[in-house]
């Protein structure tokens, strides 16, 4: 796979900016979250289309999900780590295991990978802009998935995750 230049947020939306969006489009925010609202928190409970939405409203789009494990992976500067930014996963990651699945954590509190991002492994699941298929063992520029599917792309892992959903590699879906 190769991919063009492409921009990537440095880590998830939080809280505080998915309420902008919510304020200036006259949206209601998503259902709260047990912990509350916490403004310096990824933002969860989040459908495919409000986060679609979302990126839109700044100028932006979700990420294919080539683009998101690339960007994971640190890019070209991969250091081939097993999770976004090493191999320790208390080092780089909020998963169940760290925060005895009682919600997310602030975002960018944990190291960055090579890229300088935060979070990609664990905190949230991240949605990607692709319909879930397989992958195709063809070389592919810039690949984006079918163009029809149910279930979308979601990567990461979350705080509830276990350590094994958190790998760069593993890949999950939800419908939209």
């Amino acid at each position: 796979v190769t991919l063009s230049d492409f921009y990537i947020s440095e880590s998830p939306v939080t809280v505080s900016q998915y309420r902008e969006f919510c304020n200036a489009t006259g949206r209601s925010m998503p259902p709260e979250p047990n912990w509350g609202w916490i403004d310096s928190h990824p933002i969860v409970n989040v459908s495919w289309h409000d986060a679609d939405e979302f990126a839109r409203w700044k100028g932006m789009r979700l990420p294919t999900e080539a683009e998101w494990e690339f960007a994971a992976r640190g890019g070209v500067h991969t250091r081939h780590c097993k999770y976004s930014g090493g191999n320790i996963i208390d080092d780089v990651a909020w998963y169940e295991g760290n925060t005895n699945k009682s919600g997310t954590m602030p975002v960018m509190t944990k190291k960055p990978n090579e890229l300088g991002l935060y979070d990609m492994s664990g905190n949230v699941y991240e949605w990607c802009n692709d319909w879930c298929d397989d992958y195709t063992s063809e070389a592919q520029h810039n690949p984006s998935g079918p163009e029809e599917g149910i279930i979308k792309v979601g990567r990461g892992g979350s705080w509830h995750s276990p350590s094994k959903s958190l790998r760069i590699s593993n890949r999950d879906n939800d419908p939209p």
